[in-house]
């Protein structure tokens, strides 16, 4: 069994989240982000037991993508 947990949960996660579910052997973990809410919310969708909000303390120097 390979565990994943998505890194970011914009537009393209959700796709990557339905591939990843799709196979045989992957379990979806966990879900972060900058946003909290966002990765409850991406978690719930996709029955991810996991949701992480990740700080933006943890990238010194990082410009927001928004």
């Amino acid at each position: 069994m390979i565990r994943l947990a998505i890194i970011g949960a914009g537009s393209m996660a959700g796709e990557h989240a339905t591939q990843f579910q799709a196979l045989e052997g992957v379990e979806l973990v966990a879900v972060c982000d900058v946003d909290g809410g966002r990765a409850q919310a991406f978690a719930a969708r996709h029955a991810i037991p996991l949701p992480i909000p990740i700080s933006r303390q943890c990238w010194p120097g990082r410009r927001s993508m928004r």
